[in-house]
């Protein structure tokens, strides 16, 4: 009998008992995760009950099997498995453990171990965390370069200067390049720091010529894909008139925050 998995499949399967084991999503580099599986002698033979765990993989290194052999002496003993699980990877992950009866080919048990590890980032254009470390291993962003002397912000981050605009029109000559650095597949989202209520329209499109909006993207592994960025600016109160000599109107100052 198994415990701390769940059966699947019916009494009668011709492949034995099947089990299955979801560890769920998890963060990357997250520490090591111990998922105990208990196996119980819980039939009437009196003879000593010989088992051995195969397991079949195709990536070695995300899961290792403490226990793979031992006799259960009578009824009512077990003996625990201990799966160690590491994160250190982004991608999907699955194995099956085949738990084989010795004395009783017929008598084998299945047990499918998957995992989903997912990377966390948010990282903003302008200002934040792209200026390295474990972000940028995993994805990159291409744009303006300025310096940041706040404390605390790397050196470089990535920017992008409008230049001279005006309120009303609309501007979508300004885009960013992301990549996927990984060796898996990568969905990236886009957001920015501009309020719901403020009356500017901010869109991140994948052709430049006609908005076609999109909030994230998905990459395959080392390619990459142009963000266009379709922007108006209204002003959040009156503008004010212009001044008879046009020299004296400094204009206002803006600046937002996107987040891949």
């Amino acid at each position: 009998v198994l415990r701390h998995c769940k059966r699947v499949g019916g009494e009668g399967d011709s492949f034995g008992e099947r089990y299955e084991v979801n560890i769920g999503n998890q963060g990357l580099d997250q520490p090591v995760l111990d998922w105990t599986i208990e196996l119980t002698y819980g039939g009437g033979d009196a003879e000593p009950l010989h088992y051995v765990v195969h397991v079949c993989r195709e990536d070695e290194g995300w899961l290792r099997l403490k226990h793979t052999q031992g006799t259960l002496e009578k009824k009512g003993d077990s003996h625990r498995m201990v799966l160690s699980l590491t994160t250190a990877r982004i991608g999907v992950f699955s194995a099956y453990l085949w738990i084989e009866n010795k004395a009783n080919p017929r008598d084998t048990k299945t047990v499918r171990v998957s995992m989903e590890v997912q990377g966390s980032h948010a990282s903003p254009l302008v200002r934040g965390g792209l200026g390295g470390g474990e972000a940028m291993s995993k994805f990159s962003v291409a744009a303006g370069y300025q310096c940041s002397t706040e404390p605390g912000w790397a050196a470089l981050v990535p920017a992008i200067n409008m230049g001279h605009i005006f309120y009303g029109q609309l501007y979508r000559t300004r885009s960013f390049i992301v990549r996927n650095d990984a060796a898996v597949p990568l969905d990236l989202s886009f957001s920015s720091n501009l309020e719901p209520t403020s009356p500017s329209e901010l869109c991140f499109s994948t052709t430049e010529d006609v908005l076609k909006a999109v909030r994230s993207v998905s990459l395959r592994p080392n390619t990459s894909q142009p963000i266009y960025i379709f922007f108006r600016p209204c002003p959040l109160h009156q503008p004010p008139t212009c001044p008879s000599d046009p020299s004296d109107y400094t204009g206002d100052k803006m600046s937002l925050e996107l987040y891949v």
